[in-house]
């Protein structure tokens, strides 16, 4: 079965998208750059990433993985991610 977490809002600041919605926990998805700002994405972890880490999207991008913790953050303001989610 597929789930669409549409319109993820995302800051500045790291934030662990599992503890939010925790659908993406350990399922096979797929994330995509809906908005302007480029998003910067770590698949695990138990800590927020430090620095500039992470793989970059920018607009429309999508990134696959499966983790138990993804983070995320805007680059350089707020912006929206979308997951597609197979369970």
């Amino acid at each position: 079965m597929t789930q669409t977490l549409a319109d993820l809002a995302i800051g500045t600041e790291w934030t662990e998208l599992v503890a939010a919605q925790p659908a993406l926990g350990g399922a096979d998805a797929i994330l995509q750059n809906v908005g302007y700002t480029p998003i910067a994405l770590v698949f695990g972890g138990d800590d927020a990433p430090t620095g500039k880490s992470g793989y970059i999207l920018g607009y429309l991008d999508s990134f696959p993985g499966i983790a138990t913790k993804i983070w995320a953050r805007g680059v350089s303001g707020t912006g929206k991610l979308s997951a597609t989610v197979q369970s």
